[in-house]
């Protein structure tokens, strides 16, 4: 796996990019969706229960609930 240093740059070089971009709205909201898919992941790796797999999807589907009404 990458080590940590890498994230923050290429965190750093995803945020460059989207400031020197027009479409700043849209990389936003690309970011906070890939953050909530990272998230959702580890959580479902972390949590092994079916209940709460179910849980997860239930947040997963009033995330998009949300994205669909903004």
């Amino acid at each position: 796996p990458p080590s940590l240093p890498l994230y923050p740059l290429l965190l750093l070089f995803l945020l460059v990019a989207g400031l020197a971009s027009e479409g700043l709205v849209e990389w936003v909201v690309w970011v906070v969706l890939a953050v909530w898919v990272v998230v959702l992941v580890l959580v479902v790796q972390a949590l092994a229960d079916l209940d709460s797999v179910d849980l997860v999807l239930e947040v997963q589907v009033d995330l998009v609930s949300l994205v669909d009404h903004s």
